[in-house]
């Protein structure tokens, strides 16, 4: 049994970013100690053979939870670190750079370990590491994370979901917020693995393009870049969720009348959140 496996779940539908996942990753991360696998859906490429990774398929059309199903039913680990396809390893890493997280997984019987991207780290945070508090909006998220494998089935469970929907069930759910649920789930706010956010709304983020020209590495992905107006606000309201408590932000959010792509779920996250009886 391997203790780790490196798990990207990727979706067809972003085939063009897959070749700069992995080229990053082996060019920066090339001692890597642990194996690599993608779950895709259906689609067959053809990887350079230096990259050394398994490409699993979860079927036409799959789903978020699919993927993640067809990991744990194919790979045999004890823990797995989620990934999707753009998340890009922005600098050198050290072969053991995970060795220290994955010691206190151990001692601490960690079932949930989430990693920062980018180098935010929220206000009044003093501590590089803290367990998952009951007030926090999303107590398990598509952020870099190791999973134990155990949770992680507990979590994905059997039904067919995007990965929305995924966050929107562990958000919105009152046992997700429980004492109970969250015992030996933690957050990093460091991002350990240098991960730069590749993509958001189908358009490169600038500051992640900025820092990959540089360092005079050139996407093979053919996307446009974000409008720096359109990026501007976007950081503008991840710096917000972590300096405005979360009544004043359902405030300001039912004053403007903006919805979150997870509350566009709404009808779908509640019929999970009963079918999986995590509001007892």
């Amino acid at each position: 049994m391997y203790e780790l496996a490196i798990v990207g779940t990727f979706y067809d539908g972003y085939y063009d970013l897959w070749e700069d996942f992995l080229e990053l990753f082996s060019k920066n991360w090339p001692e890597c100690p642990y194996p690599l696998y993608i779950v895709n859906d259906s689609k067959e490429l053809n990887f350079k053979k230096e990259y050394n990774v398994t490409v699993l398929h979860a079927g036409e059309k799959a789903e978020y939870s699919q993927r993640v199903q067809t990991a744990l039913k194919a790979i045999n680990a004890k823990y797995y670190l989620l990934l999707l396809e753009d998340f890009f390893l922005g600098e050198k890493l050290d072969a053991n750079v995970l060795n220290n997280i994955m010691k206190f997984v151990e001692e601490k019987q960690v079932k949930y370990y989430r990693m920062q991207i980018g180098a935010f780290t929220p206000l009044g945070k003093r501590k590089t590491v803290a367990k998952i508090k009951p007030s926090m909006e999303y107590t398990i998220t598509c952020q870099p994370s190791i999973w134990r494998g155990d949770f992680l089935r507990r979590c994905i469970g059997n039904d067919v979901f995007n990965a929305w929907v995924f966050e929107g069930v562990y958000s919105k759910a009152s046992f997700a917020h429980s004492e109970t649920f969250l015992n030996g789930l933690y957050v990093d706010y460091r991002n350990v693995l240098c991960i730069y956010h590749g993509v958001l709304q189908g358009q490169f983020i600038n500051k992640t393009a900025d820092h990959f020209a540089k360092y005079g590495y050139q996407f093979n992905a053919k996307m446009p870049l974000m409008d720096k107006k359109t990026e501007m606000k976007h950081n503008i309201r991840k710096l917000m969720k972590g300096i405005v408590p979360q009544p004043v932000q359902k405030i300001i959010k039912e004053k403007m009348k903006t919805k979150s792509v997870v509350e566009r779920y709404d009808e779908e996250i509640n019929l999970l959140i009963d079918k999986m009886k995590l509001n007892n």
